[in-house]
């Protein structure tokens, strides 16, 4: 049975939280070093619902890497960048006029699936790889009329 669920082989090193501190991001020294002494526990940071999850089945030694929170995202889905100029096109607030409310809701939806690249909390952010951080400066600007914190991503 332990053949179908996949387990991190050893308990983490005790100076995880150390090397993989909250707050921590890609531009940190020590980024590389945390992923991969969180690499082996990958499985403890998969969604729940799929069957590559081993949080369930080891949870005392998954909770043991509870420092990769800073570093694993339970990411739904990856971030893709914006199709074509919907975004725009939604987000343009000069062209909102009568259905104004209906305009402010069609742009959040849109930005809402690049809100992982303003999230407070690392573990939600998507802000991570330099593709990442790519599409979410495509995000930016068209963005920035929904969330501030979108403006602070614009070079």
């Amino acid at each position: 049975n332990d053949a179908q669920s996949p387990q991190p082989p050893l308990p983490p090193p005790k100076y995880i939280s150390q090397i993989c501190f909250a707050g921590i991001t890609s531009l940190d020294d020590e980024f590389a070093s945390c992923l991969s002494i969180c690499a082996v526990a990958e499985c403890c940071f998969v969604d729940f619902s799929s069957s590559d999850n081993c949080y369930q089945n080891h949870s005392k030694l998954c909770d043991s890497y509870s420092a990769c929170t800073n570093v694993y995202l339970p990411h739904s889905q990856p971030l893709s960048p914006p199709k074509g100029n919907e975004l725009w096109d939604a987000c343009d607030s000069s062209s909102w006029n009568l259905n104004w409310d209906m305009d402010w809701k069609t742009c959040e939806k849109k930005c809402e699936k690049a809100k992982c690249c303003v999230a407070n909390y690392s573990f939600e952010s998507c802000f991570l790889t330099d593709e990442e951080k790519e599409i979410c400066g495509l995000y930016a600007e068209p963005c920035e009329v929904i969330n501030p914190e979108f403006g602070k991503l614009l070079p």
